[in-house]
This record gives structure tokens, C-alpha cells and sequence, in this order.
């Protein structure tokens, strides 16, 4: 089963995504912010992180920075889901630090599921050896 480490500080939206994902057959850890994430992460290694950006502690461009140095953690694909309140530079810099995906939420259900999958995928056939 696909494991997959949530990071959001609001109560209901993390609740939200979790369900959603468990709902979809996926296993889930959930953390309240990027302090709290890495911790979660080095424990029980996630499949993916899917993020929000702006949270207490440690925002998620922060925990991306740290997540990419980790030599552990920077295989896992790392995907920022965060509200369209954001700056338009906010993509560019996830991008800069090494971000596979950058979504804007509200998303629908559907097309959020299938980004992941998407990303997932990728992630899988780069980490395939080739002949």
C-alpha cells in the first residue's frame, strides 16, 4: 500500500486529505507541520509528502529545503498542495528547490488523485534501472 506523509496545519483540511486518500486505498501519516513532518518521515518513510506551505514552526518551502538534503528523503517526491492565496512566485521557488509537483487548492477530488498518480509514476520510472 502507498504511503503517503500529509503536512497541513489546519485541522479540517488535513482531516479532509487523509480521508480522501485513505478512502482511495492509500496509507496515510499526517503531520501538522514541518517539524513535525521530517520526524514523521524518518520513522516511517513515506512513498510521497504532500504539503502545504504556509505553517507554523517550519513552512513547507523550509521543510522542502531541509527534505532535500536529506540523502534519505530527497527520493521521495515532494508535492506542495496550498491555497491559491499564494504568491505567483511561490511554483517557481518549489520548482528551485526541487519540488516535483505544485498544486492550488480547493482541487477537485478526481484531478487531485490523478496528479498524485501522476507524480508517483514518475518518480517509479526514474528510480527503475535501465538496461
Amino acid at each position: 500500500m502507498t504511503h503517503i506523509l500529509i503536512v497541513e496545519d489546519h485541522e479540517l483540511d488535513r482531516q479532509s486529505l487523509k480521508m480522501l486518500l485513505e478512502l482511495n486505498s492509500y496509507r496515510v501519516t499526517a503531520a501538522g507541520d514541518g517539524v513535525e513532518a521530517l520526524a514523521a518521515a524518518r520513522s516511517d518513510r513515506p512513498d510521497a509528502i504532500v504539503s502545504d506551505v504556509a505553517m507554523p514552526n517550519m513552512d513547507g518551502f523550509v521543510l522542502c529545503h531541509n527534505w532535500m538534503q536529506d540523502a534519505d528523503l530527497k527520493t521521495i517526491p515532494f508535492i506542495f498542495y496550498t491555497a491559491n492565496l499564494t504568491l505567483r512566485e511561490d511554483e517557481r521557488v518549489a520548482v528551485v528547490l526541487g519540488a516535483a509537483c505544485f498544486l492550488i487548492k480547493p482541487m477537485e477530488s478526481r484531478i487531485f488523485l490523478r496528479e498524485l498518480r501522476t507524480v508517483l509514476q514518475q518518480w517509479a520510472e526514474r528510480a527503475r534501472p535501465r538496461a
